[in-house]
């Protein structure tokens, strides 16, 4: 893959399943974290494992020499993962608060319906945070 010299069978197995571990539990992650409740902490504890891994994968990748799209790819992969860490956290740090929004918004038929939730979503979050 690079012009150094050809990759060994072993380097080449080593990536390939570093990489396929990453997106495996990127998926796994990503199932989860819409679920909500006690799943989104198993999706973040997910996210961590999949940045991990990513980050493996990564130096791995730029050792063998494998082609820039190929690193782009997982670079991507772990940009994604950490947004999604960062939502997830965000989103168990107000637990109560984001469950009785998903609720509405369950609920909700309506464009005015929809924008009360959002309201309500506010008044709760500034609660949280400001305590009023």
């Amino acid at each position: 893959m690079s012009e150094r010299d050809p990759l060994s069978k072993s380097t080449m197995t080593s990536v390939l399943v570093w990489s396929r571990s990453t997106f495996l539990v990127f998926v796994l992650m990503l199932g989860l974290a819409p679920l909500g409740g006690i799943w989104s902490a198993l999706a973040l504890g997910l996210a961590l494992l999949a940045a991990g891994l990513a980050i493996t994968s990564l130096v791995k990748m730029s050792r063998a020499g494998f082609p820039g799209f190929s690193i782009f790819t997982m670079v991507l992969a772990l940009l994604w993962t950490l947004f999604t860490a960062f939502g997830l956290g965000i989103q168990l740090l107000f637990m109560s608060t984001a469950e009785d929004y998903r609720t509405c918004m369950d609920q909700a038929v309506t464009i005015s319906r929809q924008e009360l939730c959002a309201s309500k979503l506010n008044e709760g979050l500034m609660k949280d945070l400001l305590g009023r």
